[in-house]
């Protein structure tokens, strides 16, 4: 289901869900309606919607994007460079990564010195525990650098196949297109009927 984990309730945040009204006769109808809405006691206010709903919502969300699109692109571009970019990032991480393993090879060496050495065991254990602590602390956040790196490089990514979608839309789109709701929408956000929020990526 391309609309799984991708249509969220304005009232609780929670998922639409896939529902059958009157399955086994002719008045069978497939509807999308919050999966929490009679949960726990509580009903959520939003609307259920029927495919047809989502799909025009959707159009109508892409056709006042593309009316914009050169300027989105641009705008777009500017965005992957400025906040999505990791060559400062990187550099960090490299000065950072060369600290790890200096304090690697010092502590390292502060144990070869203690096993060959006879040392004041109060005085090596304070040195040695300083020395850990921060080889831990520059770990972290070495960790943490690297995961913004590949948090941003991943999100370059996303941006780029949206600007490629954006960019093939050529004129109004009247047909519901499954690979531009996979490839462009974060979410579809349901207040009401007349108000649906769609979140691109």
């Amino acid at each position: 289901n391309i609309f799984c984990s991708k249509i969220k309730c304005g009232d609780c945040g929670n998922y639409y869900t896939e529902k059958v009204w009157h399955s086994t006769d002719k008045y069978r109808r497939v509807i999308h309606q919050c999966g929490h809405k009679y949960s726990d006691g509580s009903v959520c206010h939003t609307p259920h919607l029927t495919l047809e709903e989502i799909q025009t919502a959707f159009i109508s969300a892409v056709n006042k994007l593309t009316a914009e699109k050169e300027e989105m692109i641009s705008n777009l571009i500017m965005l992957m460079d400025s906040i999505c970019g990791t060559e400062d990032l990187e550099k960090e991480r490299d000065s950072l990564a060369d600290e790890v393993t200096a304090l690697e090879t010092m502590l390292r060496d502060k144990i070869a010195e203690n096993a060959r050495t006879v040392l004041n065991q109060q005085e090596y254990e304070s040195a040695y525990r300083k020395l850990y602590a921060e080889y831990e602390e520059k770990g972290k956040q070495l960790e943490s650098l690297n995961a913004t790196i590949e948090k941003n490089t991943l999100r370059q990514k996303q941006v780029g196949h949206f600007i490629k979608r954006l960019d093939s839309i050529t004129g109004m789109i009247t047909v519901f297109d499954d690979d531009l709701w996979g490839g462009m929408v974060d979410c579809m956000t349901v207040y009401s009927k007349d108000n649906i929020v769609v979140t691109f990526i």
